[in-house]
């Protein structure tokens, strides 16, 4: 008796203790939410770095180290000046801040040696693509940049923030782009106007290439989901939806919250495929939710005049998704395209930026 009085009352410690630290967990995820929302209404000046490490530090429970964050992030900025590249050809108004650019890619991309004195050298390896769980179903931390700096591998989600973040750190203009499951950098500079630059495997791919090896309707570039520059504002918004995932991770049945981030997100980006999508997730979740709690069959709710609106909400999310273009994409088709990135860059490769980039080395003291 005094066993199971006690295996009760551990229980209901455990249960209390578990609510009370969902609670918190919440609250920081609220408190995120505020955050970002004071750079989106622009109480606070814009940083794409601080968005991306608000959104990581909720999911961590408010446990990252902001400084060890933003001194890795410093590393590599310093590393990226401190290379050699000079770029042949006549001289235009941006070509030093080109020459940056090309510079932040080989700091990723290749092992690098800084000799910060002449006693003290630091060793720098690439950063590369991590094929485990590479949309982050089973641990949503593989899509951080802080698990990519601690590790080196990241992904199609990891390695272009981290890009983007070390380019607003030297000034160095860098737009994401969207296209099926992927994101990648676009840049431009007036000697070689607009280029892509891919951190998966290292490489400028052309929009040619992007738009005929994938999934990428033609309708979906007509309409600016795929292919497209984000700005600030809209790359910000793309921090909201990634809060937003971190919070259903964690917490997969409450909707409200991961509502709010997904209507922000599209209040600032009206076409943000990965906000429209979860859109629609949320509609079916609450269209499959109220079938449950009514106790219908599957097909059993169509004589309901509530439930029909619900199924013609939800219709009108995945209409318009079709309409601007969207297709999803197989994860095996995916994966076949990440291979093509890699044995068929002769096909797509701008070769010039390619050759350009090629100029740098190492520093020497």
């Amino acid at each position: 008796m005094k066993k199971t009085l006690y295996s009760a009352i551990l229980a209901l410690f455990l249960c209390i203790h578990g609510l009370a630290q969902s609670n918190d967990h919440q609250m920081i995820y609220k408190n995120a939410f505020a955050q970002l929302d004071s750079m989106a209404l622009k109480m606070k000046p814009y940083n794409f770095k601080d968005a991306v490490f608000i959104t990581e530090n909720a999911f961590h429970f408010d446990t990252l180290n902001s400084v060890w964050f933003d001194s890795q992030i410093e590393h590599l900025a310093t590393l990226s000046r401190s290379l050699t590249l000079k770029l042949g050809g006549d001289d235009y108004p941006d070509k030093s801040t080109m020459e940056l650019a090309g510079k932040i890619f080989y700091a990723m991309t290749q092992r690098t040696t800084w000799m910060k004195s002449h006693t003290d050298t630091v060793y720098f390896d690439p950063y590369t693509y991590n094929f485990d769980d590479i949309w982050g179903e089973q641990d949503w931390s593989q899509m951080f940049v802080s698990k990519l700096l601690k590790t080196h591998k990241g992904n199609c989600h990891s390695l272009p923030y981290l890009y983007k973040i070390i380019a607003e750190e030297l000034n160095v203009p860098a737009y994401m782009a969207f296209a099926p499951n992927h994101i990648f950098i676009k840049q431009y500079f007036q000697q070689n106007g607009w280029y892509n630059t891919e951190l998966t495997n290292a490489s400028f791919p052309s929009d040619a290439w992007l738009l005929v090896s994938g999934y990428t309707h033609v309708d979906a570039v007509k309409n600016s989901i795929y292919l497209d520059t984000l700005g600030n504002q809209e790359s910000l918004a793309q921090c909201y939806v990634d809060l937003a995932k971190g919070f259903e991770r964690l917490f997969p049945t409450q909707i409200s919250f991961r509502e709010k981030c997904i209507d922000r997100a599209l209040e600032i980006h009206p076409k943000n495929i990965n906000a429209l999508l979860m859109k629609a997730e949320i509609c079916m979740q609450q269209f499959q939710y109220e079938i449950k709690l009514r106790g219908y069959e599957p097909d059993g709710w169509a004589h309901d005049d509530e439930m029909s609106k619900l199924f013609a909400a939800l219709n009108l999310q995945y209409a318009y998704l079709h309409r601007l273009g969207y297709r999803q994409m197989p994860k095996d088709m995916y994966l076949d395209w990440l291979g093509k990135l890699e044995t068929e860059k002769e096909k797509y490769i701008n070769q010039k930026i390619s050759n350009e980039f090629k100029a740098i080395q190492t520093p020497s003291k």
